[in-house]
């Protein structure tokens, strides 16, 4: 690490507050960033259906064990999302709920409570493991802006 004081960390903060000024807010950086979080904004939004459906339709659309949910209402949206998501992070959840009901207590408030974060957590990590080209492309995709066939 370079000292503040030497000649290296002069530099160096010369160096920072140039690139700070000149690089990072040119307007071509700046369409690029604000993209990229319209692109993480819209992710969310978009499995944010998976938060707020029912744990049972969730299990439901995740094991692809039914078509509808016991309401009778077609489970069609969820099932696709969620066939998006690499096995291994459905296999994380999975194993994370197997636990949670094998150790569970009686309070049902706090067993919802901690699925439902589960499936945060399955959202987030999906999304975050995204490169910046793969979330932008499923962002359009979902957003019916631009579509891979």
């Amino acid at each position: 690490m370079l000292s503040e004081e030497s000649n290296g960390g002069k530099i160096l903060e010369v160096l920072k507050n140039y690139c700070r000024k000149n690089v990072y807010s040119h307007y071509t950086v700046q369409q690029i960033e604000l993209s990229g979080y319209a692109a993480i904004r819209g992710l969310l939004e978009h499995f944010g259906i998976l938060l707020s459906c029912s744990e049972e339709r969730f299990t439901a659309a995740l094991n692809d064990t039914s078509r509808k949910d016991a309401n009778g209402k077609a489970i069609i949206i969820e099932n696709k999302l969620l066939s998006l998501f690499p096995p291994k992070h459905i296999k994380v959840y999975k194993h994370a709920i197997k636990e949670l009901k094998d150790n569970q207590t009686n309070n049902s408030d706090e067993y919802q409570f901690i699925e439902w974060n589960l499936r945060a957590h399955l959202i987030t990590d999906f999304i975050s493991g995204m490169t910046d080209d793969f979330a932008m492309q499923t962002f359009q995709n979902l957003s019916g802006i631009k579509t891979q066939l």
